[in-house]
């Protein structure tokens, strides 16, 4: 059985590309991309993913919010959450907003399909930069 994604992020050139990826996995289906929190939450609502994968971006309030929803909702997702954040108060505020697993921009593509499969299993998973 495959893992149902559905992808958040402001930029596309960075949806594309995870997206490309996404499909070269057996064990992934893409169900939707989305560039605002709004959108996610119809998709999410539409698709019913497995797995919420969200880029944060800048100050990341606005995906902090949606997360929080997300995980509080009457049918939770596992969320899977990237940025460029390194420090760890910022990780903890990710974590805490609700997010089952977090990858580093810096870390490697096999460590972000890592953490997509832990958190569909349920699992936490933090990236080695993180996790140092």
């Amino acid at each position: 059985m495959s893992i149902r994604v559905l992808l958040s992020s402001k930029h596309k050139v960075v949806s594309e590309g995870i997206a490309a990826v996404l499909r070269t996995h057996h064990d992934m289906n893409l169900v939707g991309i989305s560039e605002n929190t709004e959108r996610t939450q119809a998709l999410c609502d539409e698709t019913h993913p497995d797995v919420v994968l969200i880029g944060i971006h800048s100050n990341g309030v606005q995906e902090r919010d949606l997360m929080q929803k997300l995980s509080h909702a009457s049918a939770p997702r596992h969320i899977v959450a990237y940025s460029s954040e390194s420090d760890r108060h910022g990780i903890i505020e990710i974590l805490d907003a609700g997010a089952k697993a977090y990858v580093s921009t810096t870390s490697s593509i096999d460590e972000l399909m890592s953490a997509i499969r832990a958190a569909a299993a349920g699992r936490t998973f933090l990236c080695q930069s993180a996790a140092s």
